[in-house]
């Protein structure tokens, strides 16, 4: 089981705490094409679930919340005993960061549980009744996903890779289908020209209201001193300050060591 893990679940998976959820009872919905999720599902350290491919007749009264899969994602062991115990500290709509590829090179690291995209979360039983009443179709699970990012009062981001997709990123799992975005590049990260406008850059953005996606090379990263000033890295970053706080938004971390160039991206600029 630990070596199916990516390097970055293995690292976290070492930093984990244990907690007692068994009293939360969860139901796993997920489409019919769900083989690595049903095998990750054996090794859940949390027990009490079920796993469904429909909700209807299956939401009986001891449900506690619903882990809705709008697509075959490996969960972490420790992914349903995360979850649950964030629906026990009263979050309504819980998120988790992810990696992605074969291998999981990439790591998609969100700071803004808020995103309609997600394409997979935990919905309380009370925020999935509310979902359901507004959908068009009440077993569509990326409708009811959609409505939930909208509609939660208290969402909970976890801060952990707890799911694996075994495919390339696409620009879905980042970027919201709606609004314009831009792409902004530098060949380097030092506190010459080009970094310092784009440190320059972020609370202009962030004034306006756009959402900032920061993708980058993670051991240039964390020797960029600029940019470690003013957009923090994951807690396994080397360079992160232990006391800075998150911005809003989420970054990608890709090995790009075969070329100079790092890319940044903000939805809600237009480009020609």
């Amino acid at each position: 089981m630990y070596n199916n893990y990516t390097p970055l679940q293995q690292r976290q998976l070492a930093l984990q705490e244990y907690s007692n959820t068994q009293s939360t009872y969860l139901l796993v919905c997920a489409s019919a094409r769900s083989t690595a999720l049903k095998a990750t599902l054996t090794d859940q350290l949390h027990r009490k679930f079920r796993l469904v491919d429909r909700l209807g007749g299956e939401l009986t009264a001891s449900v506690d919340g619903v882990l809705l899969a709008a697509e075959d994602v490996e969960l972490m062991s420790t992914a349903l005993m995360y979850f649950a115990k964030a629906l026990q500290d009263g979050a309504d709509y819980v998120v988790c960061n992810a990696v992605f590829g074969f291998g999981g090179a990439t790591a998609l690291y969100q700071s803004q549980p808020l995103q309609a995209q997600n394409r997979c979360a935990v919905v309380s039983r009370t925020l999935l009744e509310r979902c359901r009443a507004a959908a068009h179709d009440p077993e569509n699970v990326p409708e009811l996903l959609a409505l939930a990012a909208q509609l939660c009062t208290k969402p909970t981001l976890i801060p952990q890779a707890l799911l694996h997709y075994e495919r390339d990123i696409c620009a879905e799992d980042a970027f919201s289908a709606h609004g314009k975005r831009a792409f902004i590049m530098s060949h380097l990260l030092d506190m010459t020209g080009a970094p310092i406008v784009l440190v320059s850059a972020v609370p202009v953005l962030r004034s306006m209201g756009y959402m900032r996606y920061l993708c980058w090379d993670p051991p240039v990263m964390a020797g960029a001193p600029c940019i470690s000033s003013w957009m923090p890295g994951p807690r396994s970053s080397p360079g992160r300050p232990a006391a800075m706080s998150p911005m809003p938004g989420a970054w990608l971390s890709v090995p790009t060591s075969s070329s100079p160039t790092r890319w940044w991206s903000w939805p809600g600029l237009s480009v020609p």
